[in-house]
C-alpha cells in the first residue's frame, strides 16, 4: 500500500499537464502590469502554497523568481506586502513552536532574503539552536552565508574571499575615511586586472566601515569578474547577492544597479549558452531589463549602462536594438571592444 501510495505522489509531481505552472506565472506577471493587483495577489498566495502539487520543477523557481515578483508586486501594492510578511510570520511561528521542517525553514529564509529582512533568519536560526539543536543542524547550511561562514571546499585564502569568508571578524575602530582610502585602492587594482589584491583591499575596506555601499560593490564586480575564470554559476549568483546588499543601502545609483543588471545578463546567458536552460535565461534577462530601464531612468547620460544594455540585447538576440544602444555609448565616448563590434555587425548582416 505504501508502495502505490509513493508511485502516485510521484506520478503527481512529475505531471505537467495538470497546470502549467510557468505559464501561470507569466500571465500573474501580466496581471500586475495591468495593475490587476488584488487577483495577481491572490495567484501568489496560490502558488506558493500550491506550485509544487502541479510540477516539483517549480521548486527553485517559486522561492526566487515567484518570490521576486511577489515583493515587486508588494511595492506597487501594499496588500501584498502584508501577505507575503503574514505568511512568513506564519511559518517562522510553526518552526518555533516545534512543527518545522527543513523545507519549512528553506522557505522562512526566501521570504526573509526577500523582505531584506536576513537578520529574522539568523534570529530564528539561534532559537533553533538552542531548542531545536537537530534541526538548527540541518538547516545550518542556508544560513551559511548570511553567517558568513566560509565552504569548507573554497581552495582561497580568507582575504581573498569576502568578508574574510566569515572566519575572521576584526574587532578595529570604525573609521570611514581608512575604509575609503581601502576602497580606492580595492578599485585600483580592480582595473589593473588584480582581483586577489584588489578583494584583500576592499575587505579591509569592509573592516574598517560595514556599512560602506561601496565595499559591497566591489566585492560583487569582483565575484562577477571571477565567474569568467572559475565557477561561473556559483559566482554570479554570489555577485548578485552582493550587488544586492551594496543596492540596498544606496537604492538610487545607478553604476550599482548596472552592475547588478550585468550580472544577471551574464548569468542568463550562461544559463541559455552553456546549460541551454531557457526558462532560467529568459528569467535572468527579464531581471536585467528591468534594472537597466532603472539605472537609464536615473542618469540617461551614462554610457556603462547604454554599453551593458546593449549586450543584454545582443545575448537576447535583438541585434537592432543592440546597435542602437551601442552607438548611443558610443556617441558619449564609451569604447566597446572591436570584437564586439565585428559580433554585432555580422549578426545585422
Amino acid at each position: 500500500m505504501k508502495f502505490k501510495i509513493m508511485i502516485v505522489a510521484i506520478s503527481a509531481c512529475l505531471s505537467v499537464q495538470a497546470e502549467d505552472m510557468e505559464k501561470y506565472l507569466d500571465d500573474t506577471e501580466a496581471m500586475q502590469e495591468q495593475g490587476k493587483y488584488e487577483q495577481a495577489l491572490e495567484r501568489h498566495l496560490w502558488f506558493h502554497d500550491h506550485a509544487l502539487e502541479h510540477d516539483c520543477s517549480m521548486a527553485g523557481v517559486r522561492l526566487s523568481f515567484a518570490l521576486a515578483d511577489w515583493k515587486d508586486l508588494g511595492d506597487k501594492y501594499p496588500p501584498a506586502l502584508t501577505a507575503m510578511k503574514k505568511v512568513r510570520d506564519e511559518k517562522t511561528a510553526l518552526l518555533e513552536n516545534g512543527h518545522g521542517s527543513y523545507a519549512l525553514f528553506l522557505d522562512v529564509d526566501s521570504l526573509n532574503e526577500t523582505l531584506g529582512e536576513e537578520g529574522k533568519t539568523i534570529e530564528l536560526f539561534r532559537k533553533l539552536e538552542r531548542e531545536q539543536h537537530d534541526l538548527a543542524e540541518e538547516c545550518r547550511r542556508i544560513v551559511k552565508k548570511i553567517l558568513g561562514e566560509k565552504d569548507p571546499n573554497d581552495p582561497r585564502p580568507d582575504n581573498e574571499l569576502p568578508m574574510y569568508g566569515g572566519l575572521h571578524n576584526p574587532t578595529v575602530e570604525q573609521n570611514n575615511e581608512f575604509s575609503k582610502s581601502a576602497v580606492d585602492l580595492g578599485w585600483k587594482y580592480f582595473y589593473q586586472g588584480d582581483l586577489d589584491t584588489a578583494i584583500k583591499r576592499f575587505n579591509q575596506g569592509w573592516m574598517f566601515n560595514r556599512e560602506n555601499p561601496d565595499v559591497y560593490w566591489g566585492f560583487g564586480v569582483i565575484m562577477g569578474a571571477r565567474a569568467s575564470l572559475e565557477e561561473p554559476e556559483k559566482n554570479l549568483n554570489e555577485s548578485i547577492r552582493l550587488l544586492q546588499m551594496a543596492n540596498e543601502k544606496r537604492p538610487e545609483d545607478r553604476g550599482i544597479i548596472g552592475d547588478l543588471a550585468f550580472s544577471h545578463t551574464i548569468l542568463g546567458h550562461y544559463y541559455k549558452s552553456e546549460l541551454s536552460d531557457d526558462t532560467k535565461a529568459q528569467r535572468q534577462f527579464r531581471e536585467a531589463e528591468e534594472l537597466f530601464g532603472k539605472a537609464f531612468k536615473i542618469d540617461p547620460k551614462y554610457p556603462p549602462t547604454l554599453a551593458n544594455w546593449s549586450i543584454l540585447r545582443f545575448y537576447t538576440d535583438d541585434y537592432r536594438q543592440a546597435k542602437a544602444k551601442a552607438d548611443e555609448a558610443i556617441k558619449m565616448g564609451y569604447k566597446f571592444s572591436p570584437e564586439y563590434i565585428k559580433d554585432l555587425e555580422e549578426k545585422l548582416k
